[in-house]
């Protein structure tokens, strides 16, 4: 069944490093096996979860346990930094000047 088309991310989902995805996710930023998957698939931004589910992500390499974690996390970022369906941007999360992202859990 194909997928509904993903919405634009709004400046401030663009701004969410890798690092604060996975603190999100409740993953260690140095953990090696994750490390070595992104490197190995060539992550370089917390987007690239987007609209992937843990049965995406198992067949090229990630443990279920990752899996899981990194696609509820990409739906959680993807769901409070995303321009909202009115098409309007949601300025309800913000970038403060650090560039430190408020990640809201919904």
């Amino acid at each position: 069944m194909p997928r509904e088309p993903m919405l634009p991310l709004q400046p401030a989902g663009k701004l969410v490093t890798l690092d604060e995805f996975l603190v999100h996710c409740n993953i260690d930023v140095a953990d090696a096996m994750c490390q070595t998957l992104f490197k190995g698939h060539d992550v370089k931004h917390w987007s690239f979860f987007r609209g992937k589910s843990d049965e995406d992500l198992m067949p090229i390499g990630f443990t279920r346990g990752l899996a899981t974690h990194l696609s509820n996390g990409a739906s959680d970022v993807d769901r409070s930094h995303s321009v909202n369906r009115s098409h309007s941007i949601d300025r309800s999360h913000s970038v403060d000047c650090s560039h430190s992202v408020m990640i809201t859990k919904l």
